[in-house]
């Protein structure tokens, strides 16, 4: 009953409480609020380059000296906004000049030995030093062997059987095998070829794609524009060790397949960590569906890329053992053997005349042609049908000048590098005498 006489007294003290509290939440907004109403109003023309309104502070993880970026944090002391551009540009910097220092001593090995690589990748000068060797062994040889066949050719001779053997059971499936396993050969390698230059191609390519829906994404954030840039300049450079000429399935390439795929992952966490709120901060200076829609196009690129390099691993690792060859030169080496016995049947006491030898000499250089067409076409990267990989300097030179554009004091040294890198591609040699 006392309390009774209290129950106005606390009505009246709540309600003067809830107008106090509604007067101070119209005078002073709370602080989320007015974060997303300065971020709302700020218009993405007027805003500056490195300004990244992120609405809640990252603490950066830990990277390797290649992607290393620094990140920049509004502040309202005016040192600390100075010192961040500066700490990014040096920082980026030293980059640009570690991957451009690396373009241009690749660029100068290649022109150092891009004499002997002609010739040794010559197909056609290879095989007609191959054949004319072959051609006069075989012609200096050839009395040596008709001599060497005589007793053999002689006991055979001597019975019928022995004759229709060798004559109608041995030389004639020998002959079909051999031309069924060369045919065969030359297709399965002829098309491995093919496939290889088209998946590595089609890899290029969307490497490049992927470089450029990147830049566009993160044209405002510097630190995933370095990061990921550095990151496709890395899988670039490890592609152009797989398929450089004389190239093979080593330990060391296929790591560098881990490597690479390592290097996707970086791509990947950095799109991962693009939230669709900070889509709406003045680093990006379009819609947010615009964003998301090319984030959702990197991803589709970056498993592309990971099948095609499957693709392009599968289609090199597929080749003939070393039996497979081996057998193949017996079958071959066989069929002039086979042709002194048939002149020793008609003639025993033949002289090796000039037109004998000239015939077992054409054989034998048809022989050695193509045996050295099938070695040429089992070498992958190595031949006429090799495949180039100096497009990959391309898409190199492309993310050098993303990276450049991150920061706008690069712009004069990128024209510079660009200019010597132009110079570098149309003469090679030129380019390693002056670095």
């Amino acid at each position: 009953m006392p309390m009774r006489k209290f129950v106005p007294a606390i009505g009246a003290a709540l309600l003067v409480l809830a107008a106090c509290a509604h007067g101070v939440a119209g005078a002073h907004r709370s602080p989320h609020v007015a974060l997303f109403s300065q971020v709302a109003s700020v218009r993405p023309v007027a805003a500056p380059r490195l300004s990244l309104a992120a609405p809640r502070v990252r603490r950066a993880p830990r990277r390797s000296p290649l992607i290393r970026a620094t990140t920049t944090q509004q502040s309202g002391e005016a040192p600390a906004a100075a010192s961040a551009p500066e700490e990014r540009s040096a920082l980026g910097d030293k980059t640009l000049q570690r991957l451009r220092a690396d373009l241009r001593a690749n660029l100068a090995k290649e022109g150092e030995s891009a004499l002997f690589d002609s010739l040794r990748k010559s197909s056609l000068t290879r095989t007609v030093a191959i054949v004319l060797g072959v051609s006069l062994f075989a012609f200096a040889s050839a009395p040596a062997m008709l001599e060497l066949l005589t007793p053999l050719a002689v006991v055979t001779s001597a019975s019928s059987t022995a004759t229709t053997a060798v004559t109608g059971v041995f030389m004639v499936p020998l002959g079909i095998v051999f031309g069924t396993m060369t045919s065969m050969t030359a297709n399965v390698l002829r098309q491995r070829q093919l496939n290889v230059r088209e998946v590595f191609y089609k890899e290029v390519a969307a490497l490049d794609a992927l470089s450029n829906v990147l830049a566009k994404l993160f044209q405002r954030d510097p630190r995933r524009l370095r990061a990921t840039q550095a990151a496709v300049f890395r899988y670039c450079e490890l592609a152009r060790t797989q398929v450089e000429p004389g190239a093979v399935m080593t330990d060391e390439v296929l790591c560098s397949f881990f490597a690479q795929r390592a290097a996707l992952g970086t791509i990947n966490g950095q799109l991962a960590s693009l939230s669709d709120r900070e889509t709406q901060t003045a680093a990006f200076n379009f819609s947010p569906a615009q964003a998301s829609s090319d984030a959702g196009r990197a991803w589709d690129l970056v498993n592309t890329i990971l099948q095609l390099q499957a693709s392009r691993s599968a289609n090199v690792e597929h080749e003939f053992p070393f039996a497979h060859f081996a057998l193949m030169a017996a079958l071959g080496l066989c069929l002039p053997f086979c042709f002194i016995l048939v002149v020793l049947w008609g003639a025993p006491d033949v002289v090796c005349s000039l037109g004998l030898r000239v015939i077992y000499t054409v054989m034998c250089a048809i022989l050695a042609a193509v045996f050295n067409f099938l070695i040429d076409m089992n070498e992958p990267f190595s031949g006429i049908y090799a495949v180039q990989p100096r497009r990959l300097r391309v898409v190199q030179a492309g993310v050098i000048n993303f990276m450049s554009r991150a920061d706008q004091q690069d712009a004069q040294s990128f024209d510079e590098f660009i200019r010597g890198y132009k110079t570098l591609w149309a003469d090679p040699g030129a380019g390693g005498s002056s670095s």
